[in-house]
């Protein structure tokens, strides 16, 4: 098989894989924005057109890994990275999932309230961090750097510390009133929305492993972090 044939398919691999990553990170502002301020049906609309581009994006890059290995017979550290590029394929399409899910339940919210001021600003913080965490998982693994996919394994404490201050703060905070429907709602899914990006964290860390196992070899998804 032709060495360009084959340059060129690894390339279009990549720069499929490029852009998934460019939109999945892209919807992470926009839902920072939907949760910030009014609901806007435009950024909703243009979320959702972004979710079928990540979904296609998706399908076509997964066709093609397997037609890399059986057309050219890729050596052991080519056969890492393929692999790799399945599961971080997997974990990105899945991060773009879950930020619908959060965009799903904001539809159902009112949060004009003052009294939802500070939770909304928790919930920010945590999109903000998973976004970042997710930018540098992405970014080690396009750049092979197994040295920075380790820094990321231990980055992403402070959303788990968030989550529990959000979910702590909800309950102190209205345990005292009498709450209405669209309150009792609006608790609920603060709580799991807050869950769900716990959820982002622990898919973006799955790219820094992707990344330690493409470059290394070294499967690490079900050790302990501190080994």
């Amino acid at each position: 098989m032709d060495a360009s044939i084959k340059s060129r398919e690894y390339t279009l691999v990549n720069k499929n894989l490029e852009l998934l990553s460019t939109k999945v990170i892209h919807q992470f502002g926009l839902v920072e924005e939907l949760l910030m301020k009014e609901w806007k049906e435009d950024i909703y609309k243009q979320i959702l057109e972004n979710e079928n581009i990540i979904d296609d994006l998706e399908v076509q890059t997964v066709q093609k890994l397997p037609n890399l290995v059986i057309l050219f017979a890729p050596k052991a550290t080519e056969l890492r990275k393929i692999v790799s590029c399945h599961e971080v394929i997997l974990s990105l399409e899945q991060i773009g999932d879950f930020l619908l899910d959060i965009i799903d339940l904001l539809k159902k919210l009112n949060l004009s309230s003052p009294d939802y001021n500070d939770f909304k600003q928790t919930l920010r913080k945590m999109i903000v961090s998973s976004r970042e965490i997710t930018n540098a998982s992405a970014y080690s693994f396009f750049k092979n750097n197994s040295k920075e996919a380790y820094k990321i394994l231990h980055k992403g404490n402070d959303i788990d510390i968030l989550s529990k201050e959000l979910s702590e703060n909800l309950s102190s905070s209205f345990q005292e009133m009498n709450l209405t429907a669209q309150e009792l709602l609006n608790i609920i899914s603060l709580k799991n929305i807050s869950y769900v990006i716990e959820r982002i964290k622990n898919n973006a860390r799955n790219v820094a492993k992707s990344t330690i196992f493409a470059t290394e070899g070294i499967d690490i998804r079900h050790q302990h972090l501190d080994k």
